[in-house]
C-alpha cells in the first residue's frame, strides 16, 4: 500500500496531467547533473513541467488522470514532460537540447491533444514552427490574397476613373472645336439677300397700287369739274377771233 508521501506524489502528478495539453515521455539516461539541471531550467522558463518519478507511481498517476495509450513506454529512466499551453513546444525544446547533448534526452512517446505520437512522429512534430508562428503564417496566407485583391481593385478603379476622365476631355474638345470656329469665322454677306429696303421690295410694290386706287376717284372728280367749267364758259366773239388772228402775223414779224 502506497505511503502518504507516495499518494501525494501520485495526486500531484495526476492533477498536472489532467490540465496538460501535451504530455511527453523522455529517456534522460546518460545526462550528467549539470546538463540535467540546465534542461529543467530551460523547460521551467517556458512554463513546462519536468518530473521524474518511479515508473510505478507514474502509471498510477496516469490511470488516475484517465490517460491511456502510452503506459507501455514506462521502461527505464523516464521523465514526464507536460505543458498547459503550446502542446508542441516541449517537443521542439527537447529536440534542440538533444542536438547539443549527444541526442539526449530521447523522446519515446507523446500525447498531444488526446492523440498518441510515437518516436518518429515526435521527430516530425519537433521540426514544426511554434503555435504563434503558425498562426502568423495562417493570417498572412489569408491576408495576402485579400491585400492582392484590394490592390487589384484599387488599380482597376483608378484606371477606370482615368479612362472616364480622358473620354470626358476628348468629348469636350470635340464639342468645343465647332463653337470656337464659329466664333472666329467672318460673317458672310449673301448676294441673294441684300440688306435695306431692297430686301423688302415685294411689300413696296403694293404701295403704288394702293395710291393709284386712292387717286382714281380724285382724278375722276377733277375731270368732271373741268368739264363743268368748260361748259359754263362763254364762247369767244368773231371779233376777238379776228383780233387774235391779226395779232399772230405781228408776233411772227
Amino acid at each position: 500500500m502506497p505511503t502518504a508521501e507516495k499518494v501525494a506524489i501520485i495526486d500531484e502528478l495526476a492533477d498536472v496531467l489532467k490540465r496538460s495539453k501535451g504530455i511527453y515521455l523522455a529517456d534522460f539516461s546518460g545526462l550528467d547533473v549539470p546538463k540535467f539541471t540546465a534542461l529543467r531550467k530551460k523547460l521551467r522558463d517556458e512554463s513546462i513541467a519536468f518530473q521524474v518519478v518511479k515508473n510505478r507511481l507514474a502509471l498510477l498517476a496516469m490511470e488516475k488522470a484517465g490517460i491511456d495509450g502510452i503506459a507501455d513506454q514506462f521502461r527505464g529512466p523516464t521523465g514526464v514532460v507536460s505543458t498547459e499551453e503550446d502542446a508542441a513546444l516541449p517537443a521542439r525544446l527537447l529536440a534542440e537540447f538533444a542536438k547539443d547533448s549527444d541526442g539526449k534526452p530521447r523522446l519515446k512517446a507523446g500525447l498531444v491533444d488526446g492523440r498518441v505520437f510515437d518516436e518518429a512522429e515526435l521527430e516530425v512534430l519537433s521540426k514544426l514552427p511554434g503555435r504563434d508562428v503558425l498562426l502568423g503564417q495562417v493570417v498572412s496566407a489569408l491576408a495576402s490574397p485579400m491585400s492582392g485583391l484590394v490592390f487589384t481593385l484599387n488599380g482597376l478603379l483608378t484606371k477606370f476613373v482615368r479612362t472616364l476622365h480622358a473620354v470626358a476631355e476628348k468629348k469636350a474638345e470635340e464639342e468645343g472645336a465647332p463653337v470656337a470656329a464659329e466664333a472666329h469665322a467672318p460673317e458672310a454677306v449673301s448676294p441673294e439677300a441684300p440688306e435695306g429696303p431692297s430686301a423688302e421690295a415685294p411689300p413696296a410694290a403694293d404701295a403704288p397700287t394702293e395710291e393709284k386706287d386712292e387717286a382714281a376717284p380724285e382724278a375722276a372728280q377733277a375731270a368732271s369739274e373741268a368739264d363743268v367749267a368748260q361748259a359754263g364758259a362763254p364762247e369767244a366773239s368773231p371779233g376777238a377771233e379776228e383780233a387774235a388772228g391779226s395779232a399772230t402775223p405781228s408776233e411772227n414779224a
